[in-house]
């Protein structure tokens, strides 16, 4: 099949963000599909991005994604046979009322097209509000697969729990670092070595800490999957599900019955 996957992956300020779409892509590859990164720039986001600028490697780094011809109409979406739409916080929309980095309305996470569509690890954050349009487009897709309870509250419409896919990809053969780390306190997500990493050595990284202090999502999703110790001071209702609910076999159960449900 030739998948589209509508996702972020241009804020530049956001290692997590720009891994979980590496790995989305390669979920897809190893099915034995084609894939491509829907190239969509909501002018909202984006005004909202340049205020946040850019980290070294990550902008380099993300040219390197799969990422197809800029998105011009929903005709554009007519040559995929399936998308997926996800993971990351994509439902998050301003059309109700201000959400922080959330896209305008209408958008290609809420999509008006007759391409069957899948949200894979999808989720609103918790910071918007939802109408009974969003709730009807998100209810037509074929699947609906939420990062977190919070998210399928909020629609209130049936769905499967599935991880972000960070969890399921091994990075580690991607990367070739071998830096010896004992012990390192993040804000923002920041490292001493971050200049020198890209994304996927970023996140890499995390297995060789003997101890990490963090107040953000992906640093915590990555020492969950490399069993660092770790102490993370983000309160946001994802990562605090997240920490109550982990556990490796069950997560990749999730993510198996999940892709084979959706016909991956």
């Amino acid at each position: 099949m030739n998948i589209g996957i509508a996702t972020f992956f241009d804020n530049y300020s956001n290692e997590g963000q720009l891994v979980q779409a590496f790995c989305m892509c390669e979920i897809v590859k190893s099915k034995g599909h084609k894939v491509e990164l829907i190239n969509y720039q909501d002018p909202i986001r984006q005004k909202t991005l340049k205020n946040l600028g850019s980290r070294h490697g990550n902008r380099a780094f993300a040219d390197t994604l799969p990422i197809g011809e800029k998105f011009q109409s929903w005709k554009c979406l007519n040559k995929y046979d399936l998308i997926l739409i996800g993971s990351d916080e994509v439902l998050k929309t301003n059309k109700l009322s201000l959400a922080p980095i959330g896209s305008g309305w209408p958008n290609i996470f809420y999509p008006i097209t007759d391409v069957p569509y899948v949200y894979f690890a999808a989720s609103c954050g918790g910071a918007c509000e939802v109408d009974q349009e969003m709730i009807d487009i998100v209810g037509k897709a074929k699947f609906r697969g939420f990062r977190d309870s919070e998210t399928g509250n909020m629609f209130n419409l049936d769905y499967d729990l599935v991880p972000d896919p960070t969890f399921m990809v091994d990075i580690g053969n991607y990367v070739d670092i071998n830096v010896p780390f004992e012990k390192i306190s993040l804000h923002d997500g920041r490292h001493p070595h971050q200049n020198n990493f890209n994304p996927l050595e970023w996140f890499h990284s995390f297995s060789m800490f003997s101890y990490v202090e963090t107040d953000r999502m992906h640093p915590t999703v990555a020492c969950l999957k490399y069993g660092t110790d770790c102490h993370t001071t983000d309160t946001r209702f994802k990562t605090k599900e997240l920490l109550n609910i982990y556990d490796a076999k069950k997560f990749r159960e999730l993510y198996t019955n999940f892709i084979n449900k959706i016909g991956l």
